[in-house]
């Protein structure tokens, strides 16, 4: 019975290929890029999955309460993470990581290895992490201080395809480290990951050792039970509140643990940005859904049209005998038929379009067989849920003669390409604003100017000679001597960075600012800056002047400063101090700047304090003549090679444009993603728009023919179908305008600044709208005014 339903199935789609072959390719277009969409998500649901034991994992974040500002660290004490770690016996491992913020210039075999991301971390790591040993033994992999671990990208890099294990890093001409192992990349989605590891010295973790107890690294701790997490929370809180040396007057300090499982997705923390938004991720997966509901509508429709055609042959199966099981089962097996050919080829152009989705995206990733299976599961279920509602209600009905049944049975498939059509308009009309807000985001004025041009990184001194460190204003003249740079500024601050903190130069700081009504207590970020910066890089004065160079204690704030600490009158003249420094220690305000988003517009721009010409500087801005980017570039790397040879510190160079361009990566595939799901959706609509209208035309072929023999034009055959849906239009217009307003407010909640696009965005998707409705009607309008209606009438 099952094979003769199924010959039966194949049998009717020849007689309606054009339809249901619509149904089919659009349902497959949907059922692929939702399996893209749902690798896409997996990929950053499934991080830090290669941590042992994940949910027993914990991260000590700490959190300083300065009237009324909250601030949140990623990080905590490392010496007083060694006090904890002995004392509370729920602790039963742990794992330190600290960045070191220096690049450092070592040498292997005679060539040069850039030190640029080195983390100290201790021994147990490569267990924490399940690291795959390449080469080396992974019982001693971190023994002692000299150990240092390699990822396999940075082997191949400097060693090729040769086994490094045992090989020399030397400093200046003595040994420092040894390479004791290479380890396979780490996955991308892990949130903390390195290509260099070396073993923590134990003066920074010791509880006795002299050194800085204010220094800070990533910490986290196993507690297998997790009713003694809270338990352990409070005895740190304890501990910090009484430890006289890490509490500051006026400020409150704690301590939270959070799962490893949800750091991947927290921001708001210095020193520590998020692996990605979370609820960037969940609309992605919310808009995938919807495309897919939105096929499958459009599958259910034209599939339910063909069975409607077949009504006078179901009356005849009635006649002869026909139960409702037997029509139940034959329509079933059709749906299944028809929906497991739409799989297969899902299937085939997934295999097809999966490596071009990956580089889109940045990332390659395969789901597991678990998950597989459980996708594969999930739409057998869809396939069999939605069969079984579909058959049901049209065998049911199909074995009615009434006429209100078959009424019913057109408004239910109105009802559907309503629902369609309103998520197609969904898509249509929040690609268009995403899209411009998106470029707006993208185009908009920073506030200085760095076209063209590269940032190095080299700690140097100005007018200090000494022999580990090289003099900047020496360096800035041989940089400007090079052929093809045409521009060239300073700063002891990165003009390219999504961390604010001190590794890129922003110095968070608690002050007093003088003024009428007294001291104010402020905080803002000190930055360093030479004189000429803000002219070369145009960033424009508002008030006052820059400090004259005698004019030690001068410094300059920009204008969201001013707007948040002196909003009623000029803050010039004012004085800032450190809160708690000596009195006779000031800086004086000398101007104002306007603000330059040296960050992108995901941070809200910052309170800047800048030091003028400040002792050390470590970036340097350089501009080149258009065409010359690649020659330039090689010999800024041949100087600074030449420069850092005589010390142990390293460089590192960047293109700002192309690191602006990082930091938008995720939008940038949101967008993408919505782009192109509006145009699937777009394809999808016009052929269930087509398929549906031709039914329509079908059976009003009788009297199109008869308007026709009248003298009726092509314009009334057409107005005829028009009109019919022109509240679909409307309908679809208004459901879809109000759930891409609410999306597009999610997606640019993540940033910042405010989005502004132009007024005709909305109108054009009207347009598209329109154009998508309105096409497929006049396609089969033309089809039906090229009838001849003598022949067609004759036949009836």
């Amino acid at each position: 019975m099952l094979f003769k339903n199924v010959l039966f199935a194949l049998k009717t789609f020849r007689k309606n290929r054009v339809s249901l072959g619509i149904a089919i390719i659009g349902l497959s277009l949907s059922l692929v890029a939702s399996a893209l969409i749902l690798s896409y998500c997996l990929f950053y649901w499934n991080h830090d999955k290669s941590v042992s034991n994940q949910s027993e994992w914990y991260r000590l974040r700490l959190s300083h309460s300065f009237e009324g500002i909250e601030v949140h660290e990623s990080g905590f004490y490392l010496q007083t993470a060694g006090m904890i770690i002995d004392e509370l016996p729920q602790i039963k491992d742990h794992v330190i990581m600290h960045n070191n913020i220096l690049d450092i210039s070592l040498k292997c075999d005679g060539k040069r290895i850039a030190i640029n991301d080195e983390c100290k971390v201790t021994a147990n790591l490569p267990q924490h992490y399940k690291m795959r040993i390449v080469y080396g033994n992974r019982d001693s992999l971190l023994v002692d201080n000299s150990s240092m671990i390699i990822s396999k990208s940075f082997s191949q890099k400097y060693f090729g395809d040769e086994n490094p294990v045992g090989k020399q890093i030397m400093v200046r001409d003595r040994p420092r480290y040894v390479i004791s192992g290479v380890f396979e990349d780490l996955p991308q989605n892990l949130h903390l990951r390195s290509d260099i590891y070396t073993l923590i010295p134990s003066s920074l973790t010791s509880v006795t050792a002299a050194d800085d107890y204010l220094l800070t690294g990533h910490i986290r701790v196993r507690i297998p039970n997790p009713r003694d997490v809270p338990k352990v929370e409070a005895a740190i809180n304890k501990m910090l509140a009484g430890n006289a040396e890490l509490s500051n007057p006026g400020s409150r300090q704690t301590v939270s643990l959070d799962p490893i499982r949800k750091i991947h997705f927290m921001g708001d923390l210095e020193e520590d940005e998020p692996t990605v938004n979370l609820m960037s991720v969940n609309a992605v997966m919310v808009i995938g859904a919807l495309m897919l509901l939105a096929a499958i509508f459009n599958f259910i429709n034209i599939v339910a049209l063909s069975w409607q055609q077949r009504r006078d042959e179901f009356a005849v199966r009635r006649s002869v005998g026909a139960l409702r099981q037997n029509i139940f089962s034959q329509l079933l097996t059709e749906y299944i038929s028809y929906f497991l050919i739409a799989i297969v080829l899902s299937v085939v152009l997934y295999l097809l379009v999966a490596q071009v989705f990956y580089k889109l995206v940045g990332f390659y990733t395969n789901p597991t067989l678990g998950q597989a299976l459980l996708a594969v599961l999930g739409m057998l279920a869809v396939v069999f849920v939605s069969g079984f509602l579909s058959a049901g209600h049209f065998s049911g009905g199909m074995l009615s003669t009434v006429e209100e049944r078959h009424k019913k049975r057109a408004i239910g498939i109105k009802a559907i390409l309503y629902a369609e059509l309103a998520i197609g308009f969904l898509f249509i009309s929040l690609a268009g604003v995403i899209g411009v807000g998106y470029s707006s985001i993208l185009n908009r004025d920073l506030g200085f100017e760095v076209d063209n041009t590269f940032q190095y990184k080299y700690v140097t001194l100005e007018g200090i000679q000494h022999p580990m460190f090289y003099e900047s204003n020496a360096l800035r003249e041989r940089i400007r001597a090079i052929p093809g740079v045409t521009l060239e500024s300073a700063t002891n601050y990165s003009v390219v960075t999504d961390r604010l903190d001190m590794n890129s130069g922003y110095f968070e700081a608690y002050l007093e600012m003088g003024g009428a009504k007294g001291p104010q207590q402020i905080m803002a970020y000190m930055v360093g800056a030479s004189a000429d910066f803000f002219a070369k890089r145009k960033v424009q004065i508002l008030s006052g002047s820059l400090p004259s160079a005698d004019k030690m204690n001068g410094v300059v704030v920009n204008q969201a400063f001013v707007e948040r600490y002196s909003p009623a009158d000029s803050p010039l003249g004012k004085t800032v101090r450190p809160l708690g420094g000596e009195e006779g220690g000031f800086f004086e305000i000398a101007a104002v700047v306007n603000d330059a988003w040296f960050f992108p517009a995901h941070i809200q721009m910052i309170p800047m304090i800048y030091m003028i010409n400040p002792g050390q500087l470590q970036y340097f801005q350089i501009s080149y003549q258009p065409g010359q980017k690649y020659e330039v570039w090689s010999k800024l790397d041949k100087l600074f090679e030449d420069v850092s040879s005589q010390g142990i510190l390293g460089f590192r160079s960047l293109d700002v444009a192309e690191e602006f361009s990082l930091f938008y990566q995720p939008d940038r595939v949101y967008v993408t993603l919505t782009i192109l799901f509006a145009i699937i959706i777009c394809v999808v609509s016009i052929m269930g728009v087509y398929a549906v209208s031709s039914q329509q035309f079908y059976r009003q072929l009788k009297d199109i023919a008869i308007r026709k023999a009248c003298g009726a034009e092509f314009k009334h055959i057409l107005a005829l179908l028009l009109k019919s849906y022109i509240w679909l239009f409307c309908v679809a217009a208004v459901l879809g305008f109000v759930g891409s307003y609410y999306l597009s407010r999610l997606f640019f909640a993540r940033f910042a600044i405010t989005v502004a696009y132009p007024w005709w965005v909305l109108p054009l998707s009207v347009i598209v709208l329109f154009i998508v409705v309105f096409l497929p009607l006049y396609l089969n309008s033309r089809k039906a005014w090229k009838t001849d209606p003598i022949q067609y009438l004759q036949s009836e």
